[in-house]
């Protein structure tokens, strides 16, 4: 209770300091800058540790060793080629389905975009006639 004025004034600065080192924290918080790049750092995350699962999994898949990893939700899954063969087939390879899902969207691509340039230019030439 004996606190001289110099006291409580250094008390009532030293406050301040520390309020406004919060408001600066809860204004970076909000910031929507700052909240991009920290969703930008977290999908980075996820994105690193979901390829490095994938990797995992087709190692597993083509080697035929048994493995156990837990997803982000708790699930497991397990692989356990064992008693199959030594060849897999394009189904148990997430690999091959996405080349092979890759290549057909290519090539429906490259073919619709053919058609639509056809038919411009059958307008363009109807349209100069």
């Amino acid at each position: 209770m004996g606190a001289t004025a110099e006291e409580l004034k250094q008390e009532i600065e030293q406050k301040r300091l520390e309020l406004g080192d919060d408001l600066t924290a809860l204004g970076d918080h909000v910031s929507p800058g700052q909240i991009a790049q920290r969703k930008k750092a977290e999908y980075g995350f996820r994105a690193r540790r979901g390829w490095e699962t994938v990797q995992t999994k087709i190692h597993a898949a083509t080697s035929g060793d048994r493995i156990s990893s837990a997803d982000g939700a708790g699930a497991t899954d397990d692989f356990d080629h064992s008693d199959h063969s030594n060849a897999t087939s394009i189904a148990d390879s997430p690999l091959a389905v996405g080349a092979i899902s890759l290549v057909v969207g290519l090539l429906v691509g490259a073919v619709w975009s053919r058609r639509r340039t056809r038919r411009r230019m059958k307008r363009r030439m109807n349209r100069a006639s």
